[in-house]
């Protein structure tokens, strides 16, 4: 399998990029970043048979489409989603490609679910999955198995990102109330 890295050589690209090289079925990890300098590269990226570094700009539809077509799955990892979620989701959809992104802005997430990408995926036979970084994603799911399991001692739950001194806890803590 052939994954395609938006954003490849930032922090979280090149974390997705880490965990993938390390799966047998995934034989190409292609970091696609609009600047691919190879000295922004970790070690052991460099190291793997598997990686492959190409410029890519998230505003060039054609070219996105044009590669996109080479490989089995696109995960998006380039920010702000608000500008790149649904190009690249469009051009995923048209490659006719899986698609997951990182999203954690809630404007690229509803401008995402207020396109016309959901049709198109399904047309496509394909599958368009956004909000699957650390969070949003890993702590949705937590949070949505938590009320079940903890049943008698949770109230009601809050997960949010905040540097101001109310909230209960250190920035990125989830609450219990």
């Amino acid at each position: 399998m052939r994954a395609l890295l938006i954003g490849g050589v930032g922090g979280m690209g090149q974390g997705v990029a880490r965990d993938l090289i390390k799966q047998e079925k995934i034989t190409q990890v292609i970091l696609a970043d609009l600047y691919p300098d190879p000295e922004r590269v970790s070690k052991k990226l460099k190291e793997s048979e598997k990686i492959s570094l190409i410029k890519m700009d998230v505003m060039d539809h054609g070219a996105m489409v044009k590669a996109f077509k080479e490989t089995d799955v696109v995960i998006n990892t380039a920010g702000p989603f608000y500008k790149t979620a649904v190009p690249v989701a469009k051009a995923a959809v048209e490659a006719r490609v899986n698609y997951i992104d990182i999203c954690d802005d809630y404007e690229g997430t509803q401008i995402l679910f207020n396109s016309d990408i959901d049709k198109m995926a399904k047309a496509a036979g394909i599958t368009v999955l956004t909000g699957m970084g650390s969070d949003p994603g890993t702590n949705n799911i937590l949070v949505n198995g938590m009320p079940t399991a903890w049943t008698r001692w949770t109230i009601s739950t809050s997960t949010g990102w905040s540097a101001l001194p109310s909230w209960p806890g250190p920035p990125g803590t989830i609450a219990f109330t």
